[in-house]
């Protein structure tokens, strides 16, 4: 009896956890999530970008686009002397056998060692707890030729199910189209550089900012309209 009951734990654990699979089956889906990861390579520059606080706003630098290199996505700006400058890096992850394709991003230092953040939590009993975890976004994507399309959310727990997004929701969708080799965006003043972080902080560059000293409603006095102190009947 125990014996059976023993086989029978086992046989859930492996239903729930999908995790006997043989060889060949590891293998052919460690190669399809590498297929997909080969189809990501390359520069992509931002064609749109809907669905959150950033849609409606300037789209951003035409020096700025994001890279896939490996399992690593970076948003990164090309500066006047041709660097590349990081504002964000995550590592790519491809859950296999998904409907539409999925992907898990994982904010990571330049070091590959995941970012964290920390939360605080009340327990029952109405203390405070703080917990750190790590910062991953969770998305799906298509690929349509040289069109990449993700619709990425920051809250893990609410993976999109379409490639649609609402204003002020967590999600966004964004359409970006391949830089074919030799056709990288020329290096143009900065006007606008999106940062991915997950508080979607946009960066502003003095180029972009105007101030004016001058209030608005003084006027010039010119001896004109100056009236003399001397009386009329003098």
């Amino acid at each position: 009896m125990r014996l059976k009951m023993g086989w029978m734990a086992m046989l859930a654990f492996c239903v729930a956890f999908a995790g006997c699979k043989n060889k060949a089956q590891v293998e052919a889906e460690t190669a399809a999530k590498k297929v997909e990861q080969d189809k990501l390579q390359g520069k992509w520059k931002v064609v749109s970008r809907e669905g959150d606080d950033e849609e409606g706003e300037e789209p951003a630098a035409p020096n700025s686009y994001y890279v896939i290199d490996g399992d690593i996505f970076k948003f990164v700006y090309k500066g006047a002397d041709g660097k590349e400058e990081e504002y964000s890096r995550k590592k790519l992850s491809f859950p296999a056998d998904k409907d539409p394709k999925q992907l898990d991003m994982t904010y990571v230092d330049e070091s590959g060692k995941p970012l964290k953040e920390a939360k605080v939590k009340k327990g029952f009993t109405g203390k405070k707890k703080v917990t750190t975890t790590e910062m991953k976004d969770v998305a799906i994507y298509k690929i349509d030729g040289d069109k990449l399309t993700m619709a990425i959310s920051f809250d893990e727990k609410k993976r999109p199910t379409g490639f649609t997004g609402s204003k002020g929701s967590s999600s966004y969708v964004l359409t970006l189209e391949k830089i074919k080799d030799g056709k990288e965006p020329a290096v143009t003043p900065a006007t606008k550089v999106i940062d991915e972080t997950p508080a979607t902080k946009k960066a502003e560059t003095p180029a972009t900012k105007k101030t004016d000293e001058t209030p608005a409603t003084k006027k010039a006095e010119t001896p004109a309209t100056k009236k003399s102190d001397t009386p009329a009947n003098k």
